[in-house]
């Protein structure tokens, strides 16, 4: 009965609010800003005859000069700088790389659902450039590199981005105990764990003035690599540093547990795909539709109806019983009868 009680107007209050998720809409505010980046990606924004700001996008690739597919440069790996021209990746390109620029595998989670609000774009390109075994087994990983490009601008020269990460913690102390020849032998441990990441891609973009720039959003992806292990706790003096120190010299192993590639895109800013990524986020989610929320508030309406409609049911009919048992017991003054005021 305290289940029914309690879960009845849990489910009641989620509904209301899902309710209120489906008023505000946050998804469709957010597709109009990716819908109308990729309307003006496909047609200019004015009734002359001008390019598109794809068509500006590939001119300024193909006719720039000096080229931007020329004096790429990454610095700060042990093997001394990486360089190596550019290369284009076409949506409709023939070439292994052609997917790098194709919208459906650029923005998977976008069009997975065939949400009919969504525009798709098929038209984009890009230039990349994949280091292959950039991080190397045996091999300590920088912890920083800059980049740098001979052939345009750039608003912070050279860019500084970081290669390696690591973050260690320390969970609850746990005892654990063993009978030793029908003693019981106690220890105390402590779980340390450390999550070391690899750079293995960066996301620029190229504005019309050939400045190059991080993308504003989600412009790195990581290898990831988490290692936890159980420490034994040598006293009970809180200045015992022992599990942290094993942390902090996990995180000092800079080198990968297998060689990693880092691939570098270089995008237009007005690309629907960076557009999408400052407005839904690096899983470019922009989140359920109004009918979803509208579907979930009504099954939580349901469920909490059917959950506190025989509460509302018992009190009302401990209401009346109540209130007929109370009149019933109410004394009645028999009639023809009158009290008699003594004096």
């Amino acid at each position: 009965l305290v289940m029914v009680v309690v879960l009845g107007p849990v489910f009641l209050i989620a509904s209301a609010v899902y309710y209120i998720k489906a008023l505000q809409d946050e998804r469709s505010e957010l597709l109009g800003t990716y819908n109308e980046a990729v309307r003006l990606w496909h047609n200019s924004s004015s009734k002359h005859s001008e390019p598109t700001i794809y068509e500006a996008w590939e001119t300024q690739i193909s006719s720039s000069d000096p080229s931007v597919l020329t004096g790429f440069t990454l610095e700060g790996f042990p093997s001394g700088p990486k360089t190596g021209d550019l290369q284009i990746a076409r949506a409709t390109g023939d070439e292994d790389y052609s997917e790098l620029a194709q919208a459906r595998i650029a923005l998977p989670s976008l069009y997975d659902d065939n949400d009919d609000d969504i525009s798709e774009y098929q038209q984009s390109m890009c230039l990349f450039k994949q280091y292959s075994n950039a991080h190397k087994i045996g091999t300590a990983s920088p912890q920083t590199i800059t980049i740098s490009h001979s052939s345009v601008a750039s608003p912070s020269i050279p860019i500084t981005v970081k290669a390696f990460e690591c973050d260690y913690k320390k969970s609850t102390k746990v005892r654990e105990c063993v009978n030793v020849d029908g003693r019981q032998m106690c220890t105390n441990y402590e779980i340390v764990s450390a999550t070391r990441r690899w750079l293995t891609g960066v996301k620029l973009t190229l504005d019309p003035s050939n400045e190059l720039a991080l993308q504003d959003s989600c412009a790195t992806t990581w290898s990831t690599d988490s290692d936890v292990w159980k420490t034994a706790i040598h006293s009970e003096n809180k200045d015992d540093e022992t599990e942290e120190n094993a942390a902090k010299a996990r995180c000092q192993e800079l080198d990968p547990p297998r060689n990693l590639d880092l691939l570098v895109t270089i995008r237009s800013p007005k690309d629907p795909y960076v557009v999408a990524a400052e407005e839904a986020g690096c899983d470019y989610d922009f989140g359920p539709t109004a009918e979803e929320h509208l579907r979930l508030a009504n099954v939580f309406m349901w469920i909490g109806s059917v959950l506190f409609s025989p509460v509302v049911f018992c009190g009302f009919v401990y209401a009346l019983h109540r209130t007929f048992c109370h009149k019933a017991k109410d004394p009645v003054e028999p009639q023809g009868f009158s009290s008699v005021q003594m004096t």
